[in-house]
């Protein structure tokens, strides 16, 4: 019983002394601080943020964002400077034949041949690659989405998959009457394709 008296007594003014010393410390730290600083204002404690380690494959996630923008800036481009009703749609563009894996630059290609881009097709009908549009009917879509949407789908299904590739090997079945002209439809296509790909290292 005597020890456990004797031990609150010498705890009790410890503690005192303990936050006492504190006290004069920090007191002594502050007004330190703001003759340092020459302001009255209390210093201000930095904040930090904390970012965590993302995984090495970021990498290539970030690599092939960049190059479908800088697609999707290609075809705005090429549309703007043919001021193309087309150019408010091109990232929409890219990335419904990118869904199908097609190389954007063709189908551009295929609509400037067959509508010098939506300038010259049947009005409203938002069919710029002249699928479906010949002497006997028109093929027409509400919108610009729609009309990608199907030519994408058509190429994938009708042509890609059936090992039909290149534009010459397209033209055969798109455009057949172009075989009896020397092919003029697919050195269309080559031609403009090319012409949109040397924009890429403009």
């Amino acid at each position: 019983m005597v020890k456990r008296l004797l031990l609150l007594l010498f705890w009790f003014p410890t503690i005192m002394l303990a936050l006492g010393t504190s006290l004069v410390f920090f007191s002594y730290r502050s007004h330190f601080l703001l003759t340092q600083t020459g302001s009255d204002e209390p210093p201000r404690i930095a904040h930090y943020q904390m970012y965590a380690s993302f995984p090495q494959t970021l990498g290539a996630s970030t690599v092939s964002i960049q190059k479908e923008d800088a697609v999707t800036e290609l075809v705005f481009q090429y549309l703007k400077k043919y001021e193309s009703p087309m150019q408010n749609s091109a990232s929409n563009f890219v990335k419904i034949f990118r869904k199908y894996n097609i190389d954007p630059t063709i189908p551009l290609a295929i609509a400037q041949c067959e509508s010098n881009l939506g300038l010259r097709m049947p009005e409203d009908c938002h069919n710029p690659f002249g699928l479906g549009i010949h002497s006997k009917g028109r093929l027409c879509f509400e919108t610009w989405e729609l009309g990608y949407e199907k030519m994408a789908k058509t190429l994938k299904e009708n042509y890609i998959d059936q090992g039909l590739i290149t534009p010459d090997e397209i033209m055969q079945k798109y455009c057949p009457n172009s075989l009896e002209k020397g092919g003029s439809w697919a050195k269309c296509v080559n031609q403009f394709s090319e012409e949109i790909k040397s924009l890429k290292t403009n």
